[in-house]
């Protein structure tokens, strides 16, 4: 049986190494302030371009978009960026953007502010790189033909020196995101709940995760009444639950699963199955974005 979870593996986000030099790279995005200085320009490629077309078009206010098809050293995108923006206006600019950068299909893309102080600085990077991010997670695809590969994103380089930006954790967001997405959008004939336990099986042993599976008895013998009493329509019941200790090593993932699964008497052990809930969820996981 054809693996249920996600397929592909997004885009690495790494530093740049020398503050002094600008490495190479396909496109890049910049967060700006609506009202900015021009000195603060100075660090961006194309800066007196940028400007000069920003003023021509009056684009240069909260929410617009303006990009530049710079031969040297790149494209560059430029989004102004209200200081008091909302999340959700903040991640809808976020979003421009990165249609804007992965419009042309680049391997490398660079992110940067200008102009911004802690924590938008922050903000606007972590914005940013997770829609680059979101903008390269496929999801579940049932045609006849598969399309033909297109060119990823590989790299995605934080040109800012920003310690409250942790690449790590915004790659495990994604993920997580990803995951959900994906799980979300599988349709019932794929994943029904004996689905449900498959992927918990394969996370478990991708992810170095406890997985004990609970039969109808040892789950009547913890008390789980309210459980079983949504499955009483026909016999054969079993239910899982799978639950890690902590991150494996080298990974950021947890979570928390149960699933029910019945059939028939006739049945075979993967029929279709009444009752299914599941939540999963990558770590860290801040409140805030849930």
């Amino acid at each position: 049986m054809p693996s249920l979870l996600p397929e592909g593996v997004l885009p690495r986000i790494s530093r740049r190494r020398d503050p002094r030099s600008l490495p190479q790279l396909d496109h890049i995005v910049v967060v700006a302030p609506p009202r900015i200085s021009k000195p603060a320009w100075a660090g961006v490629p194309g800066a007196e371009a940028l400007i000069a077309a920003a003023r021509r078009r009056g684009l240069a206010k909260a929410g617009s978009t303006l990009t530049l098809s710079m031969e040297s050293p790149c494209p560059v995108s430029v989004g102004f960026a209200d200081p008091e923006a909302s999340p959700f206006t903040l991640h809808t600019l976020a979003r421009k953007l990165a249609g804007a950068a992965l419009a042309s299909r680049p391997g490398k893309v660079g992110v940067m502010t200008v102009g911004a102080q802690d924590p938008n600085a922050a903000r606007w990077t972590e914005a940013v790189v997770l829609a680059l991010l979101a903008g390269q997670a496929p999801m579940p695809r049932f045609k006849g033909k598969p399309e033909p590969r297109s060119h990823k994103l590989q790299t995605i380089t934080l040109l800012d020196e920003n310690p409250g930006v942790d690449p790590e954790r915004l790659r495990a967001e994604a993920e997580g995101n990803h995951l959900a997405r994906w799980l979300t959008a599988l349709p019932p004939n794929k994943l029904d709940p004996s689905g449900y336990r498959t992927v918990l099986e394969e996370l478990a042993g991708r992810e170095g995760w406890e997985l004990k599976f609970l039969d109808e008895a040892a789950l009547a013998e913890a008390g789980a009444g309210a459980f079983l009493a949504v499955a009483r329509a026909s016999p054969g019941c079993a239910t899982g639950r799978a639950t890690g200790p902590g991150p494996a090593p080298g990974s950021r993932w947890s979570a928390r699963a149960s699933a029910s699964t019945r059939g028939a008497p006739t049945s075979s052990p993967s029929a279709a199955c009444s009752t299914c809930t599941a939540t999963c969820r990558a770590v860290p996981w801040p409140s805030a974005r849930c």
